[in-house]
């Protein structure tokens, strides 16, 4: 008896597409050209998918979100001097 294994990989970048995010889901929009060209249009809700994230990403990710509480707080000192200094209402 043969075994047959079948891989379908792509690469998709999900930008501005997460519809919604929650505790154990998320949901993205898909313009109709990706579901053409890939698999996903034939899933459908609570069909498995393996997501894999790419490292680097993540690295950048958690970078910023550890650096933006430094940069809103510099941001907002700045944005206080300017309405001080200058009568600027910012």
């Amino acid at each position: 008896m043969k075994k047959i294994l079948l891989l379908t990989i792509f690469s998709m970048t999900t930008s501005g597409a997460l519809a919604d995010i929650g505790d154990n889901f998320f949901s993205i929009s898909l313009i109709p050209e990706t579901l053409t060209q890939t698999v996903l249009g034939k899933k459908t809700k609570g069909d498995t998918v393996n997501l894999e994230f790419d490292h680097t990403t993540k690295v950048i990710v958690r970078t910023v979100k550890n650096m933006l509480p430094e940069i809103n707080k510099q941001l907002f000192a700045g944005m206080n001097n300017l309405k001080q200094n200058n009568n600027v209402d910012v």
